[in-house]
C-alpha cells in the first residue's frame, strides 16, 4: 500500500497510507492526533526513512526529540514537527504551512472530545451531546457505519442516523463504542461513562439539578452555575484553539445602544475599542439560552446544508451586492440619521474588478452621485481568496484574515468580511455554522428581521472592551445556511440608555459573473 501515495501527496499533506503490520491501526487513527502521528510517518518513509542523526542535521532537532515526534503518543509543538518536516528536506513554507494547518486542526479535534460534561444533568442532553459531538468531527451515517464495523459492532444506518441526531437511547457499550468512534481514547471513553454513571445514580436523578418530567426530561440549564462560562474560561486565539461549547454556559444579553463601530468605506473596519479586553462583559439576571442550544441549532443547520445539491454557476467575476446601514453617533432611537450605502462589487482572482457605491446620507430623500471605480490587476486585496470548506481550516484562514483578535465577536465579523467578498458554496457555508457551532460564547436569538424586511435565524456574541459592551449578531437563511445580516451595537458599561447606534450590513446577492458590470 505504500506506493500507492507519492512523495509529492505527502509533502503536501495528502498522505493516506503507508505499509503496517498493525491490524488496529485504523482504529487508532480515528484519534485525531494518533491520524496526525500516523501522517508524519507516513512523510518519514516516503522520505526513505531518513535517521534521526541525518533528520537532527537538516533540522536543528536533536535526535531524542525527533523521535519522540515519530513515536510518542502526543501531538507535538509547531516547532517539533517544523524540525522532523525539515530534517525530512521538506523546506517549502507552503508545504510547511499546510502541515502545520494540519497539525492545529488535530489539536482542535482532540479538544472537542472533551467537552464540559459536569453541567450535563439528563440522559437527553448526554445524546444530544455525543450527537455534536460526531458532527463536529465531521462524522456522517456511513463513516459511522464503517468505524462501528471496524470497531467490532455492526450498526444500522438508521441506529447510525439517530446517534447522529442524538435521539438514541443509549448504553454505556454504545457510548463508549460512538466515542472511540468519534475519534476517542480510554480517557474520552472514561469521562463519558462516568457522566453517563452520574445521571443514572439514584442520588443524582434525585437532586434538584436533574430533569423533571414537567421539562420533556431535559431541566433548565441557564440558572445553573458553570465553571466553564465565559466568566471564567481563558480566552483561547479564537480561531486556532476552538473548544466544545458547555450545554450549561450562560449567555449574556444586553440592553439599550452607545456609541458604533463604523465600517471603511472600502469594506475595513474601524474598530471602536480592543476585542482582547480581559474583563467579561456583565451577565443578565435573565440570561438569554444556554450555548447547547445556539451549538445544536447551528450543527442541525450545518447538516441539512451539507445535503443540499445545488446548480454551480461559473464566470469570471464573482459579483457581490449588499447595503450597509450606519447610524451616526448620538442619534436617537427612531430617528432618521442614518447613512446608507448601496454597494455593488466584481471582482475577478487576478485582483481586478469594479465597484460602484451609492451613498445616501442620513435626512436626505435622494442618494448622492455614485462613487464608480474601476480596479486593474492586483489592485484588489481579495480577503481570503478561497474559502475552505473544512471548518478547522477555515478558522485558521480567518485568524490570518483577522490578525488574531480574540472572541466570539470577533469570529462574527470576519465571518461578516469574507460574504463582503465570497459566494460560498453549500460546503462553505456548513463549514461556517459548524465553526460557530464549536465557537464559545454564542447565543440563539430566534427570529430576526433585518431591514430589508427578510426573516432569518440569529446568533449573537458580546464583548467587553473595559467600558462598553459590543453585541454581534448574524441572521441566516434557514433553507440554504446564506448569511443575510450582520449588526453590531454598541452600550456603554453598566446598561445605562444611551442614544441609538448600530450597523446593519445586508446581504442582497451573490453569485458569478460573465462581465465585471
Amino acid at each position: 500500500m505504500g506506493g500507492e501515495t507519492t512523495f509529492a501527496d505527502v509533502l503536501a499533506g495528502r498522505a493516506v497510507s503507508v505499509s503496517t503490520d498493525d491490524a488496529s491501526d485504523e482504529v487508532a487513527r480515528f484519534n485525531p492526533v494518533l491520524e496526525f502521528k500516523y501522517q508524519l510517518r507516513c512523510l518519514h518513509e516516503k522520505a526513505e526513512n531518513p535517521t534521526l542523526e541525518t533528520m537532527a542535521r537538516r533540522g536543528g532537532g536533536s535526535t531524542g526529540g525527533l523521535s519522540g515526534t515519530l513515536r510518542g503518543d502526543k501531538l507535538p509543538t509547531a516547532e517539533a514537527t517544523r524540525k522532523l518536516l525539515l530534517g525530512c528536506e521538506i523546506v517549502d513554507e507552503e508545504a510547511l504551512k499546510v502541515w502545520e494547518d494540519r497539525r492545529r486542526a488535530g489539536e482542535a479535534a482532540a479538544k472537542r472530545l472533551l467537552p464540559n460534561l459536569d453541567c450535563c444533568v439528563s440522559m437527553l442532553q448526554l445524546q444530544e451531546m455525543l450527537g455534536c459531538l460526531l458532527a463536529s468531527q465531521h462524522i456522517d451515517s456511513a463513516t459511522l457505519v464503517r468505524r462501528m464495523k471496524a470497531l467490532g459492532q455492526v450498526l444500522p444506518a438508521a441506529t447510525a442516523g439517530e446517534l447522529l441526531a442524538g435521539t438514541r437511547t443509549l448504553d454505556r457499550r454504545m457510548l463508549e463504542l460512538a466515542v472511540r468512534a468519534a475519534g476517542g481514547t480510554d480517557i474520552h471513553v472514561t469521562s463519558w461513562q462516568c457522566c453517563y454513571d452520574r445521571i443514572r445514580s439514584p442520588v443524582e436523578t434525585s437532586s434538584p439539578a436533574t430533569s423533571t418530567p414537567g421539562h420533556g426530561g431535559v431541566s433548565p440549564t441557564i440558572n445553573q452555575p458553570a465553571d466553564g462560562s465565559a466568566s471564567s474560561r481563558r480566552r483561547p486565539r479564537i480561531f486556532a484553539a476552538r473548544v466544545a461549547v458547555s450545554t450549561a454556559a450562560v449567555m449574556l444579553i444586553l440592553v439599550g445602544c452607545g456609541w458604533i463601530i463604523l465600517r471603511s468605506r472600502h469594506g475595513g473596519r474601524l474598530a471602536a475599542a480592543p476585542l482582547s479586553a480581559e474583563r467579561p462583559p456583565p451577565t443578565h439576571p435573565d440570561a438569554a439560552p444556554a450555548a447547547a442550544s445556539a451549538s445544536d441549532k447551528l450543527l442541525a443547520m450545518s447538516r441539512h446544508v451539507r445535503t443540499l445539491h445545488e446548480k454551480v454557476t461559473t464566470g469570471p467575476y464573482t459579483y457581490i451586492h449588499r447595503k450597509l446601514w450606519t447610524s451616526r453617533p448620538g442619534a436617537e432611537p427612531g430617528s432618521e440619521d442614518v447613512d446608507l450605502d448601496d454597494v455593488r462589487l466584481w471582482w475577478s482572482p487576478s485582483g481586478s474588478g469594479h465597484r460602484i457605491e451609492t451613498r445616501t446620507p442620513a435626512h436626505q430623500q435622494y442618494p448622492e452621485p455614485p462613487d464608480d471605480v474601476q480596479f486593474t490587476s492586483d489592485d484588489l486585496h481579495i480577503p481570503i481568496p478561497e474559502p475552505s470548506s473544512d471548518p478547522d481550516r477555515l478558522a485558521v484562514q480567518l485568524d490570518a484574515e483577522e490578525g488574531g483578535a480574540t472572541g466570539a465577536g470577533a469570529v462574527m465579523r470576519a465571518i461578516d468580511t469574507m460574504n463582503d467578498w465570497h459566494h460560498l458554496d453549500a460546503a462553505q457555508r456548513a463549514a461556517v455554522l459548524e465553526l460557530l457551532a464549536q465557537t464559545p460564547g454564542i447565543s440563539y436569538r430566534g427570529q430576526f428581521i433585518d431591514l430589508e424586511s427578510r426573516s432569518g435565524v440569529a446568533f449573537s456574541a458580546d464583548t467587553d472592551n473595559g467600558s462598553s459592551v459590543t453585541r454581534d449578531t448574524l441572521s441566516f437563511d434557514a433553507s440554504n445556511g446564506a448569511l443575510l445580516a450582520h449588526e453590531a451595537t454598541i452600550t456603554p458599561d453598566g446598561g445605562a440608555a444611551a442614544a441609538l447606534g448600530l450597523t446593519q450590513n445586508v446581504h442582497l446577492e451573490r453569485g458569478a459573473s460573465g462581465t465585471d458590470n
